[in-house]
């Protein structure tokens, strides 16, 4: 299994009707652990993608403590003065998680 180095995993999300980012269950990288799912907002998200925090799209395999199966990276793009999150360099008019889950 090949290790790679991330500060978050987003497994998950919740939508609002324009598409936008309501809520992400999120699991935080602690130095060599990772923590129980959290649920952060849009707000929180985006700072840490400002802050140049490496959040990537996964899942925590089951019963493997620390160990997730990883997906694409997630980027902050900026459109008309607005941050928009996506797994897709370019610009973006709303924020954009090609195989996330819904929760």
């Amino acid at each position: 299994m090949v290790k790679t180095n991330f500060d978050g995993i987003v497994e998950a999300v919740r939508l609002d009707d324009n598409k936008q980012l309501l809520l992400a269950r999120f699991y935080e990288r602690r130095g060599p652990i990772v923590s129980d799912h959290l649920l952060i907002n849009r707000i929180d998200l985006v700072q840490r993608l400002k802050d140049g925090q490496r959040i990537l799209i996964g899942k925590r395999l089951n019963k493997m403590g620390s160990n997730f199966e990883t997906g694409e990276a997630l980027l902050l793009t900026k459109n008309n003065g607005l941050d928009y999150i996506s797994t897709q360099t370019g610009t973006a008019n709303q924020d954009q998680f090609k195989g996330v889950p819904v929760f």
